[in-house]
């Protein structure tokens, strides 16, 4: 998986690059990608993100979980 927190000036913050296990499908990659960049996120103290994916399913499913609150 590959994760980049940025700040708003662009300067990256933190980078993460990880090996998935064999046998995990995109789906799953996907997920622990945005679980990682939360993780980040939270440890850098950052109060407010903006998610980059080019996954619709997991763009769906989160979007509609946060509409739902």
């Amino acid at each position: 998986i590959g994760v980049v927190v940025m700040g708003p000036c662009g300067n990256v913050m933190c980078e993460v690059r990880k090996p998935l296990e064999s046998g995990l499908g995109k789906v799953v990659a996907d997920y622990k990608a945005l679980l990682t960049g939360l993780e980040d996120a939270m440890a850098l103290n950052l109060q407010y993100l903006l998610v980059h994916t080019d996954s619709v399913l997991m763009y769906n499913q989160v979007s509609l979980s946060l509409y739902m609150g």
